[in-house]
């Protein structure tokens, strides 16, 4: 009797330690899991050739929140490649590369307790994509035509970008790939400054922008005014064409002095024109100037005349000896 009560005292014993031993909380439950950010690039993808300039697409998550993402390119973080907020994107120019570079990629995020997670590295390779060479030339005052050279196997167009003197750039046209010219119309006065620049696309991506032309109308008077014929009551003005888009020629004229005043038009291309209402005893000066549709030349040189009348004389017989006596009737100066 004495040796069981002992042996249920024993196993009452062990069925509390036991009971505590199975009710003691794991030491390491209460541990929190550290989480890394998830971190991926969205785009570009592995392998893809890249043009002139991308925008970097990066997708980064975390339980705690994503304090800052990191763009490394070859290895290096390039200037403003930590990014703060979402969206994590990064524009990528690659201008300076050479033509078909390998280059790696790939993006670290930080959540609040500095852990980190990476992306793939992904393998690129670069590629020409931008336009060179844009020119530009006045066609008419509403029409300029521009060229350029198409570096490119890989675009699917060309957007064309304008601006006036100091204004911002705007997009005025786009066109197709494998184009090397266009034609812009507008307004194009003098004496505005009109700039223009261009750069290639494709499904998802913008080349830098190619070179700025920029292009200011001329517009020349005509030169070379000259009087080349000239009657009793008429005469005639001749002048050099100096440009290829007027609409026509305006003539003023003064006389003795007096202000210029509208004489008479003349169609483009024309390049003389008859003054059929002169007088002999007045002094005519004229000048001229072409116009098209939005835009007037300065004046041409102004050229004087003094109208020219034959001397009329009349004579008297003095003696018998043929010596004449000479009256004059009408002196005019000369031109």
């Amino acid at each position: 009797m004495k040796y069981l009560s002992a042996l249920i005292i024993y196993l009452s014993l062990f069925l509390v330690f036991i009971n505590s031993g199975c009710n003691k909380e794991n030491p390491t439950e209460n541990i929190p899991v550290q989480s890394t950010p998830v971190v991926s690039i969205l785009y570009p993808v592995n392998t893809e050739i890249i043009g002139d300039s991308i925008q970097i697409q990066v997708s980064a998550t975390d339980d705690k929140g994503v304090i800052k993402v990191e763009i490394y390119i070859d290895n290096q973080i390039p200037e403003n490649g930590i990014l703060i907020n979402p969206p994590y994107n990064y524009t990528w120019k690659l201008g300076n590369y050479a033509d078909s570079s390998s280059h790696t990629l790939f993006a670290k995020a930080f959540d609040g307790d500095n852990n980190v997670g990476s992306s793939s590295v992904l393998n690129l390779v670069s590629f020409k994509f931008a336009p060179t060479k844009l020119a530009a030339f006045f066609l008419s005052d509403s029409l300029i035509k521009l060229t350029w050279q198409d570096n490119s196997q890989k675009e699917m167009g060309y957007e064309i970008e304008r601006k006036t003197n100091g204004e911002n750039f705007e997009l005025v046209k786009t066109v197709d790939a494998n184009i090397t010219e266009a034609e812009i119309s507008g307004i194009y006065k003098i004496p505005d400054v009109f700039s223009f620049r261009i750069r290639a696309f494709n499904l998802n991506q913008k080349s830098r922008y190619s070179n700025i032309v920029s292009q200011t109308l001329h517009f020349p008077p005509p030169t070379n005014l000259s009087i080349n014929s000239i009657s009793a009551t008429s005469l005639r003005i001749d002048w050099v064409d100096s440009n290829f888009f007027e609409s026509g020629f305006i003539i003023e004229r003064s006389a003795n002095g007096s202000s210029f005043t509208f004489l008479d038009s003349v169609g483009k291309n024309q390049s003389s024109f008859t003054d059929n209402f002169i007088e002999s005893e007045n002094k005519y000066e004229y000048k001229i100037k072409s116009y098209s549709r939005f835009n007037v030349s300065s004046y041409s040189d102004i050229i004087k005349t003094e109208f020219l009348v034959t001397y009329s004389y009349d004579y008297d017989l003095i003696d018998h000896t043929d010596h004449v006596k000479w009256v004059k009737f009408s002196p005019i100066e000369d031109i």
